[in-house]
């Protein structure tokens, strides 16, 4: 994969192409919006349906016909970015949370350069859209905020099933806290 992000992601003139995962999320994405689930479990797909049923309305519009034109292939690879961005913002604001306002710039600015974040940011792929999820409920959970961090989770869930891990991991945190803590938790469970 290295040789698709050096020679075209990032630089000028490059070209940007649908590797194959890439190209089965478009295929995934196409059917009507209410048959994407049924059509992912026909052909074996192993994500649950939340990102196919984000992307469906870029599928919709841009129509991966028009690839021969060599036009329109970039706004597919657009598609994560928005999640990206969200979660350079929500790294930031988790740390300014939890350090100040120094350390949420610094989180800011690591996110913002993260090679495996930038990556994603240009795949066509759930996994930007899934660690937006994640860094959104460790905030809602550093926060205490446990309604947002509960939704989140449920929406990582529903973004990919190894998800489960990370839900697994906060409520073992949650578990943990103090009992005047853990009321407040009640929400999530």
């Amino acid at each position: 994969w290295s040789s698709d992000v050096c020679s075209s992601d990032l630089l000028p003139g490059g070209r940007l192409s649908l590797g194959v995962d890439d190209g089965v999320s478009v295929l995934d994405a196409q059917p009507p919006l209410l048959e994407i689930f049924g059509r992912m479990r026909s052909l074996g797909e192993v994500h649950p349906p939340l990102y196919f049923w984000y992307l469906h309305p870029w599928v919709t519009v841009l129509r991966p016909g028009a690839f021969e034109s060599g036009g329109l292939e970039p706004w597919f690879h657009a598609s994560s970015l928005p999640w990206a961005l969200a979660v350079v913002g929500l790294t930031g604001g988790l740390g300014a949370h939890l350090g100040g306002r120094r350390v949420g710039l610094g989180a800011t600015l690591l996110a913002a350069v993260s090679n495996l974040l930038v990556f994603h940011a240009l795949e066509v792929r759930m996994y930007a859209m899934l660690t937006c999820f994640i860094v959104g409920a460790v905030w809602a959970a550093a926060a205490r905020r446990p309604a947002i961090a509960g939704i989140c989770g449920a929406l990582a869930f529903l973004t990919h099933y190894e998800a489960v891990f990370f839900l697994a991991a906060l409520g073992l945190w949650c578990a943990l806290q103090p009992v005047e803590e853990r009321r407040r938790w009640r929400v999530c469970a």
